[in-house]
């Protein structure tokens, strides 16, 4: 189960954690449990006459349960590697060593870009880095690296420059339904404006999401729109099939 909350993010430096704003409402922040990693609880137990007291010890394994049955486009992987690289070489190596032997022969290859790969390598690779690297935060990294996708695909030699137009936004959103048609055999997203500077953006059908899924949408609409010349720009899911919408709803606003 995922904690009923809304996935947000203010792309105005500025991002708080569940456990920041939980704080911030001066409650205890609760328990969150995602797919990305299982946390066994093992008690042990010294000496048959209990002299001791209980230790606990807690055990975090990357998860390898695929759950996607598409595919996606090769820029995606290129993308989640070069942020991964851009995290160190030890941690790129301490990330791969831990997938599998056929997951590393893909991943330390040539991928490329306009080639076809199972949507649940991605996904792996995601959930690992998470793992690994998040360092306590996972939506920060999620967010980091849906940016990161975004950077990448909209530089000036990314594979989507093309879409891009300084300072305006709409041109580059209203081309989200085929940006997204041509890197994912499955699912679709639609583009709606709502206003001279605010869109809506909804993810249909597809693959089985997680609230990370969203959190990368979050991260890659809101860069997008920045280097589309949008400032003060916000995203904010307000529906998630995740959470048993009938859509992922992403409102967008920007200055």
């Amino acid at each position: 189960m995922f904690r009923d909350r809304t996935a947000r993010s203010t792309f105005d430096g500025v991002h708080r954690s569940g456990a920041d704003a939980a704080s911030a409402a001066g409650r205890a922040p609760g328990p969150t449990c995602t797919h990305a990693s299982v946390v066994r609880i093992r008690g042990l137990r010294a000496g048959a006459r209990g002299s001791r007291p209980v230790r606990w010890r807690a055990m975090t394994t990357t998860a390898t349960a695929t759950r996607a049955i598409g595919k996606v486009k090769g820029t995606l992987l290129v993308s989640r590697m070069n942020y991964l690289r851009a995290q160190g070489s030890e941690s790129a190596e301490r990330v791969l060593r831990r997938l599998t032997v056929a997951d590393q022969a893909v991943l330390r290859g040539t991928l490329d870009p306009v080639a076809w790969y199972p949507a649940d390598l991605l996904i792996r690779v995601e959930l690992t880095i998470a793992a690994l690297l998040a360092r306590g935060d996972r939506s920060a990294m999620f967010l980091a690296m849906g940016r990161h996708t975004a950077e990448t695909n909209l530089a000036p030699a990314g594979a989507h420059r093309a879409y891009l137009r300084e300072g305006e936004p709409h041109h580059l959103l209203r081309s989200v339904p085929a940006l997204y048609a041509a890197s994912h055999t499955s699912g679709s997203r639609t583009y709606e404006p709502s206003g001279a500077r605010a869109a809506v953006v909804r993810t249909h059908g597809g693959d089985e999401v997680t609230a990370d899924d969203c959190l990368t949408a979050v991260g890659w609409l809101g860069r997008a729109i920045e280097l589309s010349g949008g400032k003060a720009v916000k995203v904010v899911e307000t529906h998630c099939r995740a959470r048993g919408a009938a859509s992922c709803e992403y409102r967008c606003e920007w200055t």
